[in-house]
């Protein structure tokens, strides 16, 4: 038997085990701190990282962010980054292709606070998936004398990777002037993502949200929020309109720039902010796979594999709102004026979809900065809120969800002195995958020889819903044959049929 093969290549991914590392950071502040109201700590990935994650080193930098109250009573802030390297353990490192790293903070812990000295000891997670091209080989034709029952398998193979870098500019006029600022945080709001000939488009929101004193008061606490809408085009050579892929926005959060421009009847605040935008691109793949087969001359022996493989989803967005509320411990004073909110995150802590809906459960993290009429100076609250959005997909209950979070149009309120409520609109933007998997023939053996038809005419009693394929197996004849010697036959049979096969005096 003439056997010949043929090779596919299957992108499939495999989600990580989620990886922690700690960080320590040791800040020598400008000031004695006397208090400290706020601790804001992001991840930033900058583009040389993706050289080493394909070395299995996820490399970065915790960007971390201290507000306080010094000696003197006025109000300052520290910023610090340390470097992390993060290494990632998995057998299969060796085949993959590429790695997708969503970085995040969970946790801070004060470590020790002397005069102008400061230790902070940061959890950072990482969730991890790789991204593999399965090779394998599957049997294509087997010669003369065999017939084959054809499937077409619809796949993906992974293609390449890209990275683009580009920076995006905000200005706002302030009225009173600015004395310093303290903190700017940003957030990248994805709208829509799409692919046409040669490039691929991203169109979104950059929201960043600045604290600062300014002039007109001593140690009087501003916040303003900025919002300016992008649209990118990427160039990618063989990318359609049809093409799949997974993405990543990334804040370059180390090298944010915030500026103070002009006099002081006349100032602004300038933030230039550079953004990573990582793609994966995937091909469309077609192959015939032989899931049924038998010979007309010999007797043989099938082996069957299973191939593992994923569908890929474009990327979409859901949209929730956050709300809840928290009452402070009786050891906090209580919120006579309520200042300002900083260092609001959303992490989740549970993505899963049941029965069509995609639900993101997680907490809102912030700062809550007060002032009490009977202390001195501003003192601060840390709430957590819980919450669950939810929204409609295609996915299935299996999915590989990977979630990229931007929180927008934050309001905080307090009531009684006590109870302190938030809401504010939560945008997801989901890139997902699913397993896919199916059956093919990748062997076949001779394992014996088929005896001479002894007689020229067989009949065969066919059953209702049979195919003309499985008597032709059965019988271990061309299938064409038993169509030509009963024309009126249905494929597959609407009834029980009696089927009349005429031989010749040899097989052949």
């Amino acid at each position: 038997m003439e056997k010949n093969y043929s090779t596919m290549l299957m992108a499939k991914k495999q989600t990580m085990p989620l990886g922690q590392m700690l960080v320590e950071s040791n800040i020598s502040t400008d000031y004695e701190i006397s208090k400290i109201l706020s601790i804001d700590t992001r991840v930033s990935l900058p583009l040389d990282t993706y050289s080493s994650i394909k070395e299995g080193q996820v490399i970065g930098k915790l960007v971390l962010n201290i507000i306080y109250i010094d000696a003197e009573g006025n109000i300052n802030s520290e910023n610090h980054t340390s470097p992390i390297s993060y290494k990632l353990e998995n057998d299969n490192l060796d085949k993959v292709q590429n790695i997708i790293t969503k970085a995040y903070v969970s946790d801070n812990d004060i470590f020790a606070k002397s005069g102008k000295d400061l230790k902070i000891t940061t959890t950072i997670s990482f969730e991890n998936t790789l991204i593999t091209n399965g090779e394998q080989q599957y049997l294509s034709d087997c010669g003369s004398n065999t017939f084959t029952k054809l499937s077409e398998v619809e796949g993906l193979s992974y293609s390449k990777n890209t990275c683009e870098r580009f920076e995006e500019e905000l200005e706002v006029a302030i009225k009173g002037g600015v004395k310093k600022i303290l903190n700017t945080t940003t957030q990248l709001d994805i709208k829509n993502i799409s692919a046409g000939t040669n490039f691929v488009a991203v169109e979104g929101e950059l929201v960043a949200n600045i604290l600062f004193v300014g002039n007109e008061e001593p140690n009087e606490l501003q916040s303003i929020v900025i919002n300016k809408e992008f649209k990118q085009e990427f160039d990618s050579e063989g990318i359609t309109s049809q093409t799949l892929f997974d993405f990543m926005p990334y804040v370059i959060y180390d090298e944010v720039t915030t500026n103070i421009d002009g006099d002081d009847d006349n100032q602004s605040i300038n933030i230039k902010v550079p953004i990573l935008m990582c793609f994966d691109f995937y091909e469309k793949t077609s192959y015939m796979s032989i899931v049924d087969m038998y010979s007309t001359k010999d007797l043989i022996d099938i082996t069957k594999e299973n191939i593992a493989g994923s569908r890929f989803f474009t990327p979409f967005v859901i949209e929730g709102k956050i709300e809840g509320s928290v009452i402070i411990s009786e050891d906090n004073p209580r919120v006579d004026k309520y200042l300002c909110t900083t260092n609001i995150n959303a992490t989740p802590t549970n993505v899963y979809v049941k029965d069509g809906t995609l639900y993101i459960e997680g907490i809102t993290t912030a700062n809550v900065l007060y002032l009490n009429d009977e202390t001195d100076g501003i003192l601060s609250v840390e709430i957590e809120i819980p919450f669950v959005v939810s929204g409609e997909c295609e996915l299935s209950n299996d999915a590989n969800i990977i979630t990229h979070i931007c929180l927008e149009n934050t309001d905080v309120m307090v009531k009684r002195g006590k109870e302190i409520f938030l809401d504010a609109k939560l945008k997801a933007l989901i890139t997902a995958s699913e397993d896919y998997n199916f059956e093919t023939i990748t062997n076949v053996d001779v394992v014996g020889e088929l005896a001479p038809k002894d007689t020229s005419l067989e009949i065969y009693f066919g059953k209702n819903g049979e195919s003309v394929w499985d008597i032709a197996k059965n019988l271990k004849i061309p299938s064409e044959l038993i169509l030509a010697q009963n024309p009126d036959l249905s494929d597959p049979l609407e009834k029980d049929a009696k089927i009349a096969i005429y031989y010749q005096k040899t097989r052949e």
